[in-house]
Parts: C-alpha cells; structure tokens; sequence
C-alpha cells in the first residue's frame, strides 16, 4: 500500500484597514493602510472614486486622499485574482465651534437671553448625535441633548457683569467623540445703585472742619453732583466724591444731598448737619439740666448784671399792694405831725406867770422826741430807713 502523502493547507488570506472607521472633517486629508497576510503582495490595490496616492511596502500599501469633499466614501482595498477584499467607512462630518449670541445691550433688571448654536453635521447620521451645554463658574446654566442650540434666560443683576458663559459641545462622529466650546463676557449696564452718604456725626460746632463722604455703583461708573446749604469754604476731592468743609458757619447748616447719574438712570442721597455756635449749644444745655430757681435770691449765672427776678404768686401781690398803700399813709402822718410842731405859739417858749418852769428832765424828754423825728429833705421810703 502506498503511503499517504499529505499537502500543507495554504495559509488563510486576509486583509485589515488602519484606521477602519475614521473620522475625517469636510474637506479635510485621511490616510489609510491596508495590510495582507497573504503570500503573494504584489496584487494589493486600493479602489476609490476620488483622486488618490498610493504607497506600498512588503505586505501592505496606504492609501492618501487629499480635501476630501465627497460625503459618501467607502475605499476598497483588495487582492487581485481573489475575491479577497476589505472596506473602510469614512465618517465625514462638519463641526464647526460653538457660536455665542448674547443680548446686544444688557440692562440690570431687564431680562435677558443667552442663546449658543452649533452647525454639526455627519454622513450617515440625521439628525447629529450631539450635546450643547451653557455653564458659567462652574455652574450648568442649561443644556440640550440632540439639538444644536440651547438657550437661557434670566433677570440681568449688576454682579453679573464680567461673567464668562462657556458652551461646550459633544459631538459624536463614527466611534469617536469630538468636542469644541466657545466663551464670552457679559457686559451689564446699570444704574446707579447701593448708595451711600455718611458724615462721621450729625452735629457740629462753629469753626469746626467736617466731611461728608458720597458713594454708588454703576457701570458705566456713573457721575456725582452736589447740593450744598453754602459753597463756602467748601473742598471737593476722590473725583467729587468726597466734601469737606473748613471752619463750618451758620451757613453750612442744612442738607447735603448727593446725586449720581449715568446713561441708564439716577439715584440720589443725603445727610442732614447741623451746625450751631458752641455757646448758645452750651447755655441751652445748661438751660435744660439746671434745677428750678426756687430762692429769692437766684440770679441768672449767664447774663451780668441781670436784675432779681421772681415768681409772681397771689401772696407777693397782696405784700406788694399793702407796701404801696401804707407809704402815703406814713408821709401824710409826718406831714401833719411837723406842721403842727411849727404851728405852736412861740409863748409856748416862755411858761406864763404861774405855771410851773419845766424840769430838766422835761426838756430831755422833749429833747428825744425832736431826735426821733425826721428831719427836713430826709428819704420818706421807710423801707430805705429801715436798711442799714
């Protein structure tokens, strides 16, 4: 029996394309390498419909495509005189960067929108598997999931200007994944707002020196004008944001009012000072803590030479009306008294024959009544006799 000679079986013929489904942009250049595991390597071709450039090696030959405008593209690499064949998908697809659309002119208080749109499309693929999202610090604002644009709306506040928004978008493409993002600034007028006018207190002496200080936000920053009781002695500094006044007068008492403005509104403030002399301050407060004067002998410490005065009580008046009327009654009495005395016959001087001489001691009695007597252009106010 003859022996049975076996043949080695052919080793298997197969073909593989690096990258297999790649990702090519519009326009854009793609290199492919297709390798044999054949024997034979000089039938490799690549098949396309667009212009190529071939290159070749021991067991494989790529394949360069240059501005690739063909949206449907799908190269053949093959073996020749075998039905051996492979095929590579190119994924051609348009992603251009987010775009930003934000309000033309933002305003505190208003509201507003923020809007972000991406054109994206992919062979193969309708609509684009794609993902927009808005965020600004961090924080997601809104996002949309298989749409192209996505949107925001909010109230505008003044903290918000100089925020950054950021949208980023996802774009899947084949077995990859292509993202891109777009930022922008916001840009927030607003009027004047948290104002502020303050002095260091609320009342001052003649003479003093004070500052009144005025401050408010806005963007643009906005412009200051004072109203002043007086200009006066007045200094304006920190770009008329601050008054100071030298040797406060009178006139410098009043309101301080403080008003700020830009193009997108106004706002207004003040303080109210007081200024009054150091002494009329002082006697008015001594005025308010003395205790009533109860003596008859108080005076007042702040005016000289300021004459006693009383309370008037019905018991001073009747003391008063009984003095007013007992004065003329005390000098008709004296008047009379020393008319009679100088009406008496002189024979008065000499005792007639048979009466009796006066004594001595008659005479000194008479003696202490003449010395008892008033003279002549003497004070008739008894109340002035009666003081020492």
């Amino acid at each position: 029996m003859a022996p049975t000679i076996q043949r080695a079986r052919p080793q298997p013929c197969g073909l593989s394309i690096v990258p297999k489904d790649p990702a090519v942009a519009f326009g854009g250049d793609v290199v492919l390498n297709c390798t044999s595991t054949c024997s034979s390597h000089t039938s490799l071709g690549w098949e396309t419909s667009v212009t190529k450039v071939t290159n070749n090696g021991i067991g494989w030959m790529s394949l360069n495509i240059s501005n690739l405008t063909v949206w449907d593209l799908e190269p053949l690499c093959y073996v020749s005189s075998t039905d051996i064949t492979e095929k590579a998908r190119l994924h051609v697809y348009r992603f251009s960067p987010p775009e930003i659309h934000l309000g033309a002119e933002m305003v505190a208080g208003q509201q507003e929108r923020i809007t972000c749109n991406v054109f994206s499309l992919v062979s193969g693929s309708s609509p684009s598997d794609i993902n927009v999202t808005l965020s600004s610090g961090g924080s997601t604002l809104n996002e949309s999931r298989g749409s192209p644009a996505v949107g925001y709306s909010f109230v505008a506040q003044p903290t918000q200007h100089g925020q950054e928004i950021v949208c980023r978008a996802w774009l899947r493409v084949g077995h990859q994944v292509l993202s891109d993002s777009a930022r922008a600034t916001l840009h927030v007028g607003a009027p004047p707002h948290n104002m502020k006018v303050s002095v260091e207190r609320l009342q001052f002496g003649v003479g003093a020196n004070f500052t009144v200080w005025c401050s408010a936000e806005g963007n643009p920053p906005p412009e200051v004008r004072w109203e002043l009781p007086s200009n006066a002695s007045v200094e304006l500094s920190d770009r008329g944001w601050t008054v100071t006044v030298r040797s406060a007068q009178r006139a410098h008492n009043g309101t301080y009012r403080c008003r700020t403005q830009n193009r997108y509104g106004a706002s207004s403030g003040h303080v109210d000072v007081l200024v009054e002399a150091v002494a009329e301050a002082s006697s008015e407060g001594s005025r308010r803590s003395a205790p009533p004067c109860l003596a008859r002998a108080c005076l007042n410490p702040h005016v000289p030479g300021q004459a006693r005065s009383f309370p008037e009580s019905p018991t001073a008046k009747i003391i008063a009306i009984s003095a007013i009327a007992t004065v003329p009654a005390m000098l008709l009495g004296i008047l009379v008294w020393g008319l009679a005395r100088r009406g008496r016959p002189r024979r008065e001087a000499r005792p007639e024959p048979g009466e009796a001489t006066p004594s001595r001691a008659d005479f000194e009695m008479a003696r202490a009544s003449a010395e008892d007597t008033p003279e002549e252009g003497g004070s008739l106010n008894p109340a002035e006799d009666a003081s020492p």
